[in-house]
């Protein structure tokens, strides 16, 4: 073939390869103004129920004995198309840039009638188990290891005892998130502290500065904190950190979803200047007995004891744990 020949070639399989792209190109737009027109629709079906479910809370307000039947009738009909849309959105989400479902959305049934529709996003919670304790020489803390999404258990291996210093743990109950991004910000303040003086940062310091973060974004946090550790002025401590951002030492505390079953069992069995054995035991023993009733605890029990040597960690596996 000659060298004409060649490059004619040549040039025609590179107009045929242009062609083939432009062709391509041309039902890439085609497809996305279609994908566009169809989360129109969604959007406007959205819109549509927005406004029938205003019109019959209205309704209802004014005469609540009559069209109470007619709210709740529309939001079994919205709630059974919301899926529906939801899932047609999803599969068009690259049509519209930064494409989001309307805020009313996403509560559509906090309005306390049923559930939630099953697409809606729930938030990450570690819902859980926390227990805490000073002893003579130091303190010691205890977990569970399920984090949850509702009824969904998205992690069971979770480590909720979280290192702030060498010497000082932070346990950590409410919103994953808010309760991560929280810690993150304390043990950067207590390292630069540390820097600084040249010296470990008191346990009342960390605590302090838990509080002050809670208590500032009290109504934007959902985070509940309990404090512990060890420094040579004051020894073992514990500090509670609840929602709102109080702060109070104790000598044992509890916190999380399965508190609630066990303050009678922490209040007959604490004592004052426990021996480390002691402590151990009632920690491991309270973190089971809210396992077994509270469905947000579960997993394993992690635990730590915290004194002049250190942090010493445990973990006793759901199949070792104390038996009632």
């Amino acid at each position: 073939m000659s060298d004409i020949s060649q490059k004619a070639a040549i040039g025609q399989a590179i107009q045929e390869r242009n062609d083939l792209l432009a062709e391509k190109h041309e039902r890439e737009i085609e497809c996305r103004g279609e994908r566009s027109q169809a989360v129109q629709d969604i959007l406007d079906d959205f819109a549509q129920w927005e406004q029938r479910l205003q019109r019959s809370m209205t309704q209802a307000r004014t005469c609540p004995t009559q069209d109470q039947v007619s709210l709740t009738e529309t939001l079994d009909e919205i709630s059974a198309q919301m899926p529906v849309g939801e899932k047609l959105l999803a599969q068009n989400q690259g049509a519209l840039p930064n494409l989001a479902p309307p805020a009313w959305l996403k509560p559509a049934a906090g309005l306390g009638m049923g559930s939630a529709p099953s697409g809606a996003s729930t938030e990450m919670s570690t819902g859980t188990t926390l227990v805490a304790v000073e002893y003579a020489g130091g303190v010691v803390l205890g977990a569970d290891s399920r984090t949850s999404m509702g009824t969904y258990v998205a992690n069971r291996t979770t480590d909720k005892l979280t290192p702030v210093t060498e010497r000082i743990l932070a346990c950590r109950s409410g919103s994953a998130a808010d309760t991560q991004a929280v810690t993150d910000v304390v043990k950067y303040k207590l390292a630069f502290l540390e820097i600084e003086s040249g010296r470990p940062a008191p346990v009342h310091t960390a605590a302090f500065l838990f509080k002050d973060i809670c208590y500032e974004y009290r109504d934007s946090l959902t985070a509940g904190i309990i404090v512990a550790g060890w420094d040579e002025k004051k020894g073992g401590q514990v500090y509670s950190i609840p929602l709102g951002g109080m702060m109070v030492r104790q000598g044992a505390t509890i916190g999380g979803s399965g508190s609630s079953y066990i303050y009678g069992y922490m209040d007959a069995n604490y004592k004052p200047n426990m021996t480390r054995e002691e402590a151990l035991d009632l920690v491991s023993r309270c973190v089971t007995l809210a396992i077994n009733r509270d469905g947000s605890s579960g997993g394993c029990c992690f635990m730590a004891a915290v004194d002049k040597n250190g942090v010493e960690r445990k973990t006793i596996l759901h199949t070792d744990l104390p038996t009632f």
